[in-house]
């Protein structure tokens, strides 16, 4: 049975409201890359493909592995990928929207023999935002104690929280919220904050699973991207068209009111240090003051924007980078919002034109782009105006090096 999760109206209930377009369904999921470097760099691409396969790439586009094994026709798992898969350089962590999270071996893709059970069948949830690492000295898991590693930490739509130990996938504590977890949780000074659809930030002991403040802060609508936690503060935006600012310690309020972008902010947001940036699901793009939350400029992109805005540094300065669903990336001077330059095509290796819905990933002066409808993985030069260096398929029909 095809199942979907619609965010549409509001409702008594949880005082959701949604927005036309934004859609989680058992197939095509929007999976950002993620960029690995060793520390002999040498750099692994893992990402997942809108079909059901996590895939690890070189760094010339070529297929090192996948799970489920493409090269022996093993069917795709048909339980797609939303988040971005984690990495610890041994092993690759990745939750499926059947509730399960995976823990593989990076090198080989095989499945981590350290957990007795793979996958981990979490709830009768989905798996929609990224596991998160927190990284700890050690991690004391529930049914085996203390191991050395990390924590993983990943949300459910059941409305849950899970932490478990890394290296053996042992439980450590599971902590509840009112309403589905879409977006990935992030760690902060041993403090999980995240967000639901009930409206609420949390903020959570990742050493206990204990609640971090007095009561979790009420938003005016759902949350369903990750925050950004920088110098004692939590930024997000929400769906009934605010952002917010917090203090990480007490979850109070930083800001006198929050700012009212007048439709809902569906992406995550970005700040470099001084402004924080946002984008509204219809395209308007607006600078903010991180201290006090006054619009230093805005920019309407005229387009529908899902995906969370980046930063990246470009000869002159510092750039805001937005991509459209429509299947273009906009570069945004972060002075004063105006566009630098014509906006980049993103299209598959057949000049087809894509969507783009997950986020985007900077490495120097390259983007790496996952891509659906059709699917694809693709890295562009900055520095060469937005080329492609490589589309997979087809460079991931050779086996990588």
């Amino acid at each position: 049975m095809k199942v979907a999760l619609f965010v549409l109206a509001v409702t008594a209930s949880l005082l959701l409201v949604g927005c036309a377009g934004a859609r989680f369904t058992t197939k095509g999921g929007w999976s950002s890359p993620v960029v690995y470097e060793s520390e002999e760099g040498r750099r692994v691409i893992y990402v997942g493909s809108q079909e059901g396969r996590l895939l690890a790439l070189d760094s010339l586009g070529g297929l090192l592995w996948s799970f489920p094994d493409v090269t022996i026709d093993e069917s795709p798992l048909g339980r797609v990928l939303y988040g971005a898969p984690a990495v610890d350089g041994e092993r690759v962590y990745f939750g499926t929207y059947s509730g399960e999270l995976y823990a593989l071996d990076a090198q080989t893709g095989e499945r981590a023999t350290e957990w007795s059970v793979n996958p981990i069948v979490v709830d009768e949830g989905h798996i929609i935002g990224a596991p998160t690492l927190a990284g700890e000295e050690q991690c004391f898991g529930q049914t085996r104690g203390a191991v050395e590693g990390d924590v993983l930490v990943v949300g459910s739509s059941s409305g849950s929280v899970y932490a478990f130990c890394a290296a053996d996938g042992s439980p450590v504590w599971r902590a509840e919220t009112r309403g589905e977890v879409w977006g990935s949780p992030v760690v902060s000074d041993g403090t999980v904050y995240v967000g639901s659809q009930d409206g609420h930030m949390y903020a959570i002991s990742l050493a206990s699973g204990t609640p971090r403040w007095p009561q979790a802060f009420k938003a005016g609508g759902a949350i369903v991207a990750q925050p950004w936690v920088a110098d004692g503060k939590v930024f997000f935006g929400a769906l009934d068209g605010k952002v917010y600012a917090l203090d990480a310690e007490s979850g109070g309020p930083v800001w006198r009111k929050p700012f009212d972008g007048g439709n809902w902010f569906w992406a995550g947001v970005i700040s470099d240090g001084e402004k924080l940036y946002a984008v509204t699901v219809k395209g308007k793009v607006v600078a903010l003051d991180g201290d006090t939350g006054i619009k230093r400029w805005e920019t309407n992109l005229n387009a529908m924007v899902i995906s969370s805005p980046v930063l990246v540094q470009k000869q002159g300065g510092v750039r805001l980078m937005v991509a459209t669903k429509e299947g273009e990336i906009a570069i945004l001077r972060t002075e004063a919002g105006e566009e630098d330059g014509g906006r980049i095509p993103i299209s598959d290796a057949e000049n087809k034109q894509v969507k783009l819905k997950a986020p985007l990933v900077v490495s120097e002066s390259m983007v790496y782009i996952n891509t659906m409808d059709p699917w694809t993985t693709q890295v562009v030069d900055l520095n060469t105006g937005g080329n492609a260096t490589w589309i997979c398929p087809p460079s991931c029909d050779r086996i990588g090096r």
